[in-house]
């Protein structure tokens, strides 16, 4: 829940591991069945942060990467897990974090946050009031429109390509594309001026 509770109350540390060079953390680690654990190499605040984000991966997704991220196991002991080869798990959990690493993944999460904190579920269950990324996990602005949330969703959220989820939606792959390429300009527009916003100001020389 540390991590929930940090998120909900300081949404601009989605873009802190964008803003700090840290989106390729793992592009050089190359576990061994004996190296430290991802967490161990990430830390505890990069961790919580990827942990929280995770709440808006596909549930086989999200499994995979709690295990590594909040439960501390490596990818070796992962892979016999998941009963799947080392190095096919390896590049999935850096395809993993390349998404939630993206400008557009946590654009399209701070936008679902916001939409739940300005809408509370009033008749959300007692399992969403006990975890608000839960029910950020199921809200939207209210002024985007299906083909938006659809693109928002499969394919910046859920890695899935535009052809995939218009044969899933019934959208048109035109329209999907469009809505996928208009997130990620919005999301370069929003993590500018995070950026700017989060930027100390310098103090002004005396003359």
């Amino acid at each position: 829940m540390q991590a929930t509770a940090t998120l909900i109350q300081h949404p601009n540390i989605l873009t802190q591991s964008v803003r700090r060079g840290k989106g390729l953390s793992l592009a050089s680690f190359q576990p061994r069945p004996f190296a430290p654990s991802i967490q161990a190499a990430l830390g505890t605040a990069e961790c919580d942060r990827l942990v929280a984000l995770a709440a808006f991966l596909p549930e086989s997704e999200r499994a995979i990467m709690l295990e590594i991220l909040r439960d501390g196991r490596s990818m070796v002991q992962v892979a016999r897990l998941c009963d799947v080869p080392h190095s096919t798990l390896r590049r999935r959990v850096r395809s993993l974090l390349a998404r939630m690493n993206s400008p557009a993944f946590a654009f399209v999460v701070a936008r679902r946050l916001a939409a739940a904190a300005a809408r509370p579920a009033r008749t959300a269950g007692r399992h969403d009031r006990d975890d608000p990324l839960d029910h950020a996990a199921r809200a939207w602005p209210a002024e985007w429109s299906r083909p938006r949330r659809i693109a928002a969703q499969m394919c910046v959220l859920h890695g899935v390509s535009a052809r995939r989820a218009a044969q899933a939606s019934g959208e048109r792959i035109r329209v999907l594309l469009r809505q996928v390429q208009a997130l990620h300009e919005l999301a370069a527009e929003w993590q500018a001026t995070t950026r700017s916003a989060n930027r100390p100001s310098r103090p002004e020389n005396p003359r």
